[in-house]
Formats: C-alpha cells, sequence, structure tokens
C-alpha cells in the first residue's frame, strides 16, 4: 500500500512539472509573439 502511494505522489510530482515547463514554454511563445509582433 505504501510503495502504491509512494508511486502516486511520484506520478504527481512528475505530472506537476511537466505542467509547469509547458507553461513556462507558452509564456515565453506568447511574450515572443508581442514582442515581434
Amino acid at each position: 500500500m505504501l510503495k502504491y502511494y509512494y508511486n502516486g505522489s511520484q506520478a504527481l510530482y512528475f505530472a506537476t512539472f511537466y505542467l509547469l515547463v509547458i507553461l513556462q514554454i507558452f509564456l515565453f511563445l506568447l511574450y515572443c509573439n508581442i514582442k515581434l509582433g
């Protein structure tokens, strides 16, 4: 049970990390689009 909970927490951590990375890339592209456009 504890091992399953640990794997779930690790998956949640990676999902949050990738979501933040995607958000930063999206904001960077939006910034470039506004600055260039």
